[in-house]
């Protein structure tokens, strides 16, 4: 059978991304731990890629576990450092470090009035 075209996924099943995706995270300091870091040692060339996967139900659990273990990496360094890097990889997952500010008290509003007045009526 030929192949309908494309690539061929790098992955047919879950547990062989997933093995992969363990050795990465045994063997990455978590200061490290990266999506970026992720893509590659799964063999990706793109960020991109590994998101793709995530849109496949099959291995959409696997992807978005992973993903979740970086972001944890992420809030962890934050916690501990509370630098803009960590700051900024978080955002990177939606977060966000928006303020919200209420006004108590009323506001007063005066009216204004324009006339014109044609100078003929005043001579």
């Amino acid at each position: 059978m030929v192949h309908p075209g494309g690539r061929p996924p790098m992955y047919t099943t879950a547990e062989q991304m997933q093995e992969l995706i363990d050795v990465y995270f045994a063997n990455t300091p978590e200061i490290e731990i990266t999506i970026t870091g992720l893509a590659l040692a799964l063999g990706f060339h793109t960020r991109l890629s590994l998101i793709n996967y995530q849109g496949k139900p099959e291995f959409m659990n696997t992807v978005k576990n992973a993903k979740l273990r970086v972001e944890h990496s992420y809030e962890i360094a934050l916690r501990n450092n509370g630098r803009a890097g960590e700051i900024f990889g978080l955002k990177n997952f939606g977060w966000d470090d928006k303020s919200i500010s209420e006004h108590q008290g009323g506001v007063t509003f005066t009216r204004i009035e324009r006339v014109v007045v044609d100078t003929k009526e005043i001579e």
